[in-house]
């Protein structure tokens, strides 16, 4: 097996990216745990990390540990009721640990984003809280659905005065993209130290080259508007584009017939062929032609780089987010179901927190099967095609990882 520089071995574990909880009090349309803004994806565990948890997993490994991502998958960190108690215990085993956290900002108090702030100080550099807003008070609903703009503005003042580090990240959309400067003037003058706009993910998939639109749907199945890609294709995420043809946007879905088929899709994982599946040949031809570099490695230039893995709210152990997140997303996309299937072959058990120390599942053998698909020549033979869509040429985040470092550098 070609060996990677840095690999996937404990003592090179220099980052963790966790998430506290797949719990949250929205429902944006494009989230994994949502289906399609309507409604929680009853495939989904609502849970989350105790103190108690955080501790028994990662104590012997704090010291060690030189950054820590706090960010949902599928949940707002800050539902998590032992959120403060576990950044608090980072801080106090390790104080030079850098935290960089997410949140929609519409959950708890003032006073308890004004303790939060205490953590995140702005004149060291230890982390940032990233507040995701996206757009003014007529829109930042549209995908935040269920937030409160007062709530939000409440929120991320209290984090700010209490002396706390923050950053507003902007996705853009059709319908937000003319207010990134009213939002980064604002910003400013709340005090954010970074207004960053950023692609969207969710317009990779074209019809003759115009990205198709995401329909979004109330609490009964009928539909409210589409989500649109913006008009200024420099605010586009191009990466990953593939030609799927036409797709019929409906007008209502019935909740219940979804609720039965993300179910029978999650239970079918097991008999999914790779051989046989279904895939759009413009993505096969793509994926199969693609070198995998696995983003969460580092740099194979760079020796002194090492390697993070990800968790989730079930105490899985993942390789990164993007496999995390998507691990719990009923589907029949065929390089969703293939990457499903590798970890569920492995076995939950196996990569459980709640039943193997870290270092058990990093002797376990795990990662191995993940190096194993990155070298095989097509998708219907193992190459691993998810890992090809985040991590290979053209990919969907190189694009907003670029467009990103720009607007951090203005």
């Amino acid at each position: 097996m070609q060996k990677y520089y840095p690999d996937f071995e404990l003592e090179s574990l220099y980052r963790i990216h966790l998430e506290p909880t797949s719990k949250c009090n929205l429902l944006c349309p494009m989230c994994p745990r949502s289906i399609n803004g309507a409604s929680v994806r009853k495939t989904l565990e609502l849970t989350e990390i105790s103190f108690q948890d955080f501790k028994s997993w990662f104590s012997p490994y704090i010291k060690q540990l030189k950054s820590w991502v706090l960010c949902g998958g599928t949940g707002e960190p800050n539902v998590a009721k032992d959120m403060l108690k576990i950044i608090e215990y980072i801080r106090t085993e390790h104080d030079d640990s850098f935290i960089h956290m997410n949140t929609n900002g519409g959950v708890r108090t003032p006073d308890y984003y004004k303790e939060l702030g205490k953590y995140f100080p702005k004149n060291v550099d230890r982390g940032q809280l990233i507040f995701s807003i996206d757009g003014l008070e007529d829109t930042n609903h549209l995908y935040r659905r269920n937030n409160s703009w007062k709530k939000i503005m409440e929120n991320s003042q209290a984090f700010i005065d209490g002396g706390g580090k923050a950053e507003w990240e902007f996705l853009i959309f059709k319908h937000n993209e003319h207010q990134i400067d009213e939002a980064r003037q604002l910003s400013k003058e709340m005090g954010f130290v970074k207004f960053i706009a950023k692609k969207a993910l969710g317009f990779q998939h074209v019809n003759d080259g115009v990205p198709i639109s995401h329909p979004v749907y109330n609490k009964d199945g009928n539909i409210e508007y589409l989500l649109e890609a913006p008009t200024d294709e420099n605010n586009r995420n191009l990466g990953s584009r593939t030609e799927i043809g036409n797709v019929d946007i409906h007008q209502s879905i019935p909740l219940a017939s979804r609720y039965k088929w993300d179910k029978i899709f999650m239970d079918s994982i097991l008999d999914f062929d790779p051989k046989t599946a279904h895939a759009e040949f413009d993505y096969e031809r793509r994926v199969n032609n693609s070198t995998i570099n696995c983003k969460v490695l580092g740099k194979p230039e760079n020796p002194e780089d090492k390697h993070e893995i990800y968790v989730t709210a079930q105490g899985l152990v993942m390789p990164c987010c993007w496999i995390g997140t998507v691990y719990y997303v009923p589907s029949n996309w065929f390089e969703l179901v293939q990457i499903q299937q590798v970890v569920k072959k492995f076995g939950e058990d196996n990569i459980s927190l709640y039943k193997n120390t870290l270092e058990e599942v990093y002797n376990s053998g795990y990662f191995n099967i993940f190096k194993d698909g990155w070298n095989k020549d097509n998708i219907r033979c193992g190459k691993l095609g998810y890992c090809a869509t985040t991590c290979g040429e053209n990919n969907q985040i190189d694009d907003i990882w670029t467009h990103e470092e720009n607007e951090r550098a203005k």
